[in-house]
């Protein structure tokens, strides 16, 4: 938060004041700039989500000195998720992998110190944490997943961020033998064999 400390009757920057501010009964200094500017910093990312009163004084002999409250609201930082592929469709018996990318929207930096969660069908599959580029690996597995449609759903949750939720759609089919689903290959063999005659001696 930046203060400009002037003189009115000059217009020109005041320099060299004593700039404080107040937060929970304690008095801290602010950063004063060789151009009469004076910046509060309150190191917001460091501090919870909520709402915040703070008491500013600027003053040097000889000039009014001006106190200011501030209400400052800490709001949570928004999120972008992304997910590649956003819809993904595998045999059964397969596996494979979904990139999830995580940008602090604000910044637009990776997100890593945050823990993302994931269900399929609504069961909690697991924990990750993203990588240094903002990126974790969801593993996908159809082993056990009937024919049909599926959904993972992959969440944020973290108190000074917004908490973003991605929902992928998982459709699983038969898998295949020599191109054939595996159900219609294996009725073509049985009613072969049914219908195979061997000669007689």
């Amino acid at each position: 938060i930046t203060f400009y400390y002037v003189d009115v009757l000059s217009g020109q920057n005041i320099t060299g004041a004593q700039a404080l501010y107040s937060y929970n009964g304690t008095l801290y200094n602010m950063d004063a700039l060789p151009t009469g500017i004076y910046v509060l910093d309150f190191n917001t990312e460091l501090r919870a989500v909520g709402k915040y009163v703070i008491g500013v004084n600027i003053k040097k002999d000889n000039y009014s000195q001006p106190q200011m409250i501030l209400f400052l609201n800490i709001l949570q930082r928004p999120v972008a998720i992304t997910v590649m592929p956003p819809v993904i469709a595998l045999p059964q018996r397969s596996s494979s992998m979904l990139i999830v990318t995580l940008v602090d929207s604000a910044s637009n930096t990776p997100l890593t110190n945050v823990s993302v969660t994931y269900t399929l069908d609504g069961i909690p599959f697991g924990e990750l944490t993203p990588n240094a580029n903002g990126q974790l690996m969801v593993p996908i597995d159809t082993s056990t997943l009937p024919i049909g449609a599926h959904y993972i759903i992959i969440s944020m949750n973290h108190e000074n961020y917004t908490m973003p939720v991605y929902t992928v759609s998982l459709t699983v089919s038969y898998a295949q033998i020599f191109g054939i689903d595996e159900p219609i290959f294996y009725t073509i063999v049985t009613v072969s064999y049914t219908h195979l005659t061997l000669p007689t001696n």
